[in-house]
């Protein structure tokens, strides 16, 4: 069979600030409130930024990057203030940013503010619908025949199980989205009445397995068809009733399918007062949760189907859960305040791998013959896009990591540099390929290397969160101004002392690369002082241990932003730390009260000590690229244990666990070990239906003594921990071929019926033997591809350009060009073969489903 097309999604937001938040003379709060930001996708939380206290213009500037695991309609940023007077905590959400898929993609990659828009409580939907119809024909009637088949990714609250049931309604046009149902005709009496007893689940409740045929005829209320003024055409929205009544599906306990469940509506009225226009009338399915106090039930979100393109043949289609159209505000209201946010968001829709290889050998070429590296087609395409600087090195390098080619690019990149930089005290000070490629190269190998240096002695200097400040102007009356000096010092010797010692754990990729890098700068410049030395400290210190000193969240050394006291501190170290780098004795920074701490730190002993780690960094013997063993993901999960207790389903328990790339950890506390299990021991990581345990985003280790069922906190952190421990369990050599994945509750498996416990013997489905690799070369490569085709302009300009230039260097780099275009427009090709053959990426299909800005058609 042949490979088809792989969709994945990313996004990188940066929130920075608030502004003009509603203070006292605003109901919603009461005085500055204390606000945090959420993420949402859909309706589910992802992340929240740290709670900025007793201010109305809040300032977060964090940073949140993301795979996005699944299909979604909109992103939402929720302003949330926060109230710990008293021992309850209070919540009020104060506005809302909010973009759909659509709008996402047009949005540039800058700092933009947002205005707020207000929160009702019908305005949030999520999850995704499967709805088939079909036109039928009973002598002189006509029936319109609407199956529910499946609900998806619905949801209600982190602490509550979906029990969805359906309501579902004819409307007409929604020119004005008015509704017009009476109070008699909001609820009918329910298809599934269920004891108490039953609803406490502790009995299986019951399924709709049979076909439901509510045949009836369609009866409007007097409210029917009222028409607006007489300039404007069609009708105001419209309800049509089934004899005064909706109809409505069961409600859904455990798993998220209705079996078989059809309704049939009578149309012939309907379309003789619609002039038999069929396109203007569609099917309205309404959403709702089942819990047991409400009368009408939560509302999840509604479907509108059009059913202009319904026929006698089922139309068959996924949708998106919208919000009641008749609570979305489209403007924003100035009163709330306004969000600023920078967002980037990509899709790339992978084909098969061998649609790229011609981009691939033509990368390749830039080091092929390395004294050519400035006519080859990537150096060309990086001046043409310059602005694109980052997104090009992140790609080509993980390329060529992926290659084992990855030091010879960048030593042809870096002689580059270096014959065009005239004064060596400026080496790699400047943004190039170069630099951003050895930057990007030291993130991917050396973060493990970068955590074990650095996240002790950070960690101790924000848990004893001493008073650092030496700025006379910033001293409060009951500072020392030289106690502050002393405990600056002693901060700055803890990392100064990290630092130095770990010369020998590098890894051996940066190593050799930091040895050659040597060996280049002397030959360019013999007659430079600590050339040597300066040429690897560049990148060393100024674009790896000052950046992470300064940001430790950024890096992922802390989960959480210091605090103001403690940054400070660390704005102070990563001054000094940045100075020695420089292999600088006089002072750091140009502040005149840094001249005490320069003193007593920039002196020639840590001069020299920073010199011989840089020897020690250089060298390659006895080092390998694990160096340490490095976290890979931690954070608490929910643990349920299936129960053989009768009415009882399981027990859950929420604890830390980490992950290493040796075993995985469960600790009862973040500091107290309790159970390991080696990697080489997992068979298999995989995914728990929904209806196993009632909760969402569960996955299953399943290792050599038994089964873990583990509960992400959402989809997002369910996709990487399964990421993470797939990575993590490729050694093992002992995989499942066939697991089940529902649970053994009650002495059989929830999802096949199957009293055998054995996954390998009685496995209802085939095991994921994917190998999940650390860098997936195709995306990368469809990113560059994206990247020249949204810029074919600029590139047939700079084509344009060089033609009528007369210089060699010129004419070569012409030739370069030539070669890419006609790659571009197989790619495009492809592209469009590929997405017109493939059924999994059409609209409507069950991974993009029909958006509610497509559903008029």
């Amino acid at each position: 069979m042949e490979e088809g097309i792989r969709i994945k999604s990313a996004l990188k937001v940066r929130i920075g600030e608030a502004k003009s938040l509603p203070s006292k003379s605003c109901r919603i709060l009461p005085g500055c409130p204390n606000t945090f930001c959420q993420i949402t996708l859909d309706k589910e939380k992802l992340f929240e930024t740290e709670t900025v206290y007793q201010t109305p213009c809040p300032f977060f500037s964090e940073l949140f990057e993301f795979e996005i695991p699944r299909a979604f309609w909109t992103i939402g940023f929720y302003l949330v203030a926060t109230d710990t007077t008293f021992s309850i905590t209070k919540q009020s959400t104060i506005g809302k940013v909010t973009f759909t898929k659509e709008q996402l993609s047009n949005i540039p990659n800058k700092d933009q503010w947002h205005g707020l828009k207000s929160v009702k409580c019908n305005s949030e939907a999520q999850g995704k619908a499967n709805i088939a119809m079909c036109l039928a024909t009973e002598g002189n009637n006509i029936i319109l025949q609407v199956r529910l088949k499946e609900c998806a990714n619905l949801y209600i609250s982190d602490l509550q199980k979906v029990q969805p049931y359906a309501v579902l309604e004819i409307v007409g046009p929604n020119n004005t989205l008015r509704a017009t149902r009476s109070a008699c005709d909001i609820r009918t009496d329910r298809p599934t009445r269920l004891s108490r007893r039953r609803r406490s689940g502790s009995i299986r409740p019951l399924l709709a397995t049979d076909t439901t045929s509510l045949q009836t005829d369609i009866m409007t209320s007097r409210h029917d068809f009222m028409t607006s003024s007489p300039g404007d055409e069609g009708l105001r929205y419209t309800t049509f009733r089934c004899r005064g009544r909706v109809q409505e599906t069961k409600t859904l306990r455990r798993n998220m399918q209705w079996k078989a469940q059809t309704f049939e509506f009578k149309l012939n009225d309907v379309l003789r007062k619609c002039n038999n226009d069929q396109a203007k009338l569609s099917i309205k399915v309404d959403f709702y949760h089942y819990n047991g106090i409400l009368k009408e039930g939560t509302f999840l979100g509604e479907v509108i189907a059009s059913l202009a393109n319904v026929s006698n043949t089922w139309h068959d289609k996924w949708y998106f859960l919208c919000p009641k159209r008749t609570d979305i505000q489209v403007q924003p209201n100035h009163d709330l305040g306004s969000l600023r946010v920078c967002i980037q968001y990509q899709e790339d829709i992978i084909l098969p791998g061998r649609c790229y290889q011609s981009l691939l050998d033509l990368l390749r070429l830039a080091i092929s013959i390395p004294e050519e590296v400035e006519t080859s087609a990537l150096v060309v395409l990086t001046s043409v896009f310059s602005e694109q600087l980052i997104n090009i090195a992140q790609s080509v390098i993980r390329i060529f990591l992926h290659l084992g080619k990855v030091e010879e690019l960048l030593l042809a990149l870096t002689d580059l540099d270096m014959t065009k930089t005239s004064n060596p005290n400026t080496l790699f000070r400047a943004n190039s390929l170069a630099t951003k490629g050895v930057d990007e190269l030291m993130k991917l190998i050396g973060r493990p290397y970068l955590r074990n240096v650095l996240k002790p002695s950070l960690d101790k200097i924000h848990k004893e969160n001493l008073t650092c400040e030496i700025d006379p102007a910033r001293l409060r009356s009951s500072d020392s101004l030289s106690c502050n000096l002393n405990n600056l010092t002693r901060n700055i010797e803890y990392v100064y002392a990290a630092i130095v010692r770990s010369g020998h754990h590098c890894p051996r990729t940066l190593s050799s690369l930091f040895d050659k890098l040597q060996q280049q700068a002397e030959t360019h410049f013999p007659d430079t002082k600590d050339i040597r030395y300066t040429a690897v400290s560049g990148f060393v210190f100024l674009r790896l241990f000052a950046p992470a000193i300064l940001n430790p969240k950024l890096f992922k050394l802390q989960a959480k932003r210091p605090a103001h006291q403690t940054s400070r501190t660390l704005t102070l170290v990563s001054k000094v730390i940045q100075s020695l780098g420089n292999l600088d004795t006089h002072q750091a920074g140009k502040e005149q009260y840094m001249a005490a701490i320069s003193k007593l730190v920039l002196n020639q002993p840590h001069v020299n000590g920073v010199k011989q780690f840089l020897e020690d960094i250089c060298l390659t013997e006895d080092k390998d690229d694990e160096g340490y063993s490095c976290v890979t993901r931690e954070g608490k999960l929910v643990e349920y244990r299936p129960s053989t207790m009768l009415g009882r389903d399981c027990s859950k328990r929420r604890k830390f666990y980490k992950l290493t790339e040796s075993d995985l950890t469960c600790l009862r506390s973040r500091y107290d070990e309790m159970t390991v299990i080696p990697t080489e021991c997992i068979r298999g990581v995989e995914r728990v239906d929904e209806g196993a345990f009632g909760a969402p985003h569960i996955f299953q280790v399943i290792h050599s003594t038994g089964t873990l069922y583990l509960r992400a906190n959402n989809s997002v952190d369910h996709y990487e921990w399964l990421s993470c421990v797939k990575r993590a369990c490729n050694s093992c050599k002992d995989k499942l071929t066939r697991y089940h994945p529902g649970a053994m509750l009650y002495n059989k498996w929830t999802c096949c019926g199957s009293k055998n416990p054995s996954h390998e013997l009685d496995g209802c489905h085939p095991a994921t033997c994917d190998n999940l690799p650390d860098i997936d070369i195709f995306r990368e490569l469809e990113r560059l591809y994206q990247l020249l085709y949204n810029g074919l302009p600029k590139l047939e300009a700079h084509a344009e350009f060089l033609g009528k230039s007369e210089r060699e260097l010129d004419r070569k780099c012409l030739a370069s060009l030539q070669q890419l275009m006609p790659i571009i427009h197989d790619l495009t090709a492809a592209h469009e073969e590929f997405k017109a053959n493939d059924t999994s990426i059409t609209a409507g299909s069950r991974h993009m489903p029909l958006a509610p800005a497509l559903l008029s058609g």
